[in-house]
């Protein structure tokens, strides 16, 4: 059978069928093992979800966790995450799990470490996103080192000693970038730039995806300039708007950070006949917006609510010393366009 804390009276024959993937596919997501497909993921987790909901109940004997969710980054990410962290609190509660969102604001990078600290101290694991910086490591060690799993989410901290991680596969998605910007540009030679944010190193090998697909693949292509907006809508406008007027409109912009309104209303603002090719990063109720109006040609998603929702069970199990405690797992882009939004 499970384990008694993932809450459902199904064996594991019993999810494979319903998730439609094999038994030893079910055993490596139970206990928290990689080498599953996300879409694999993602099928197992809603069998188990779906059971849940029709079969909620609290077990009183399981003592009660306490998990957070300690987030930096743009205010869009930031809000798809924070709904998607709660809705995972409102499934685990069921199992004696209480889940607490600490935001820290996107222009606040200083004040990170602290948020960790006092976290940590609040909370009996941590489920991570934040840029990468020693102070930053730090703060992740001290919480690990006083027995509290660290798990991060969606940009690892690999220099730290989080018992895992969980997102996707940035170098991939960045390659993927770059094939689509040649496909859209119908191979035309020309500059384009490419728009950043804070270091966080899911943005870096992004950007080192797209840049090494370019330059074997596209070489009529050139990265003019990095631009970092700070992962803040009215900076990136200002900047890519400065940019326009100082240079000149490129070809394709590519976002791996956040502040997509400002640079799409950058674009609108000075385009003139053709609009650059405009690739992104996280669906959200903007960039929705921007794929359904033509304002923008691709986004690279990903299912937030089973990340968390999955984060925090692994979480879970690691303090209750009821599966491995590392947890390693790379899913596979999914990228959007304006016919396929779902």
């Amino acid at each position: 059978m499970v384990r008694k804390n993932i809450k459902t009276h199904l064996n594991i024959k019993e999810i494979a069928r319903m998730a439609g993937v094999g038994t030893a596919t079910v055993d490596r997501v139970l206990h928290g093992r990689g080498g599953v497909s996300s879409s694999k993921v993602q099928k197992v987790m809603q069998s188990l979800e779906r059971d849940n909901s029709k079969n909620v109940y609290l077990d009183k004997n399981l003592k009660k966790i306490r998990l957070g969710l300690v987030i930096h980054s743009g205010e869009m990410f930031v809000e798809t995450m924070k709904e998607a962290a709660l809705k995972a609190g409102e499934i685990l509660k069921n199992e004696n799990v209480e889940i607490k969102v600490h935001l820290i604001a996107p222009l606040d990078i200083c004040s990170i470490p602290d948020v960790i600290r006092a976290a940590g101290m609040e909370h009996d694991g941590l489920a991570i996103i934040s840029p990468e910086g020693a102070e930053i490591h730090d703060a992740v060690d001290s919480i690990v080192d006083s027995g509290k799993p660290v798990i991060t989410v969606t940009t690892d901290l690999p220099n730290t000693k989080r018992i895992g991680w969980l997102g996707m596969n940035s170098y991939t998605a960045g390659r993927t970038a770059g094939y689509l910007m040649n496909q859209f540009l119908s191979k035309q030679g020309g500059e384009v730039i490419i728009v950043v944010g804070h270091a966080f190193r899911c943005q870096e090998e992004r950007e080192m995806g797209f840049r090494s697909y370019l330059r074997e693949k596209s070489p009529h292509l050139k990265v003019r300039e990095v631009i970092d907006v700070q992962n803040d809508q009215q900076i990136a406008y200002e900047k890519i708007s400065n940019h326009i007027l100082d240079r000149g409109m490129p070809l394709g912009f590519y976002a791996v950070s956040g502040g997509h309104l400002g640079v799409s209303k950058a674009i609108e603002e000075f385009k003139k006949n053709t609009r650059p090719i405009f690739i992104g990063h996280e669906l959200n109720r903007i960039t929705r917006s921007l794929l359904i109006e033509d304002k923008m040609d691709s986004v690279f998603d990903h299912d937030s609510e089973m990340e968390m929702l999955f984060t925090f069970r692994q979480l879970t199990n690691a303090i209750r010393s009821e599966i491995d405690k590392s947890l390693f797992i790379t899913l596979t882009p999914k990228v959007v366009f304006r016919e396929n939004i779902s």
